[in-house]
């Protein structure tokens, strides 16, 4: 190979490696400053729990609607990456799971949705009885619903909306379901447990 064919390869490889980082590169981060998630729980999960005798309460400030079946929590932080549609998006308050004298609770709900949306999912500081557990992965997204085209344009009013998208339970929470209900192999991994719609209104990133 000639020193001028070398010279136009290694240009041309530059030029692909720039334009493949651009196709890719994060965009403005703005931050999140208030919203709401709101989880329509699936049929087939009510009825399991009421198969189960077991209650879900709202922890404030969550808010539950039990004919209607939605828990709503309060967006109250996080930052979006308009690039990449890729962020931590942090609620307020919770749910509360009890039967008999067993509870379990999950609070602090943070949405991650990062740069490769299948991997988009919800977790949440679990605590059984009295005693805490720590963050688990309660679920994750339905990837081929998860449609967020990149870069993001924002609207006028600076208000981004997630439509309602499928949410599946994970293995992790599936065992902790399990267990903390005393039951064994009624909850599994993958099974729905609802539609998430995700609203919330970002302002550029303060120092």
């Amino acid at each position: 190979m000639t020193h001028t064919s070398i010279l136009r390869f290694t240009t041309s490889l530059v030029a692909l490696a720039a334009l493949h980082t651009a196709s890719f590169a994060a965009g403005p981060v703005e931050d999140i400053k208030s919203g709401s998630a709101a989880i329509t729980l699936d049929n087939s999960f009510v009825t399991g729990l009421g198969l189960l005798l077991t209650d879900l309460t709202k922890i404030a400030p969550a808010a539950y609607s039990p004919g209607k079946h939605i828990l709503t929590v309060p967006i109250t932080g996080g930052a979006f990456d308009l690039g990449l549609a890729e962020s931590d998006i942090i609620s307020g308050g919770g749910f509360k799971l009890t039967k008999g004298g067993l509870h379990a609770t999950f609070t602090d709900l943070i949405i991650t949705l990062p740069d490769d949306h299948t991997k988009a999912e919800v977790s949440a500081l679990y605590t059984n009885n009295t005693f805490y557990i720590g963050r688990i992965t309660l679920g994750s997204f339905d990837s081929a619903l998860l449609n967020i085209p990149t870069p993001v344009s924002l609207p006028t009013n600076k208000k981004i909306v997630i439509h309602n998208v499928p949410f599946k339970l994970s293995a992790n929470a599936a065992a902790t379901l399990n267990a903390a209900l005393g039951v064994s192999n009624i909850f599994t991994a993958g099974d729905p447990v609802g539609l998430i719609e995700i609203k919330f209104k970002v302002a550029p990133k303060t120092l």
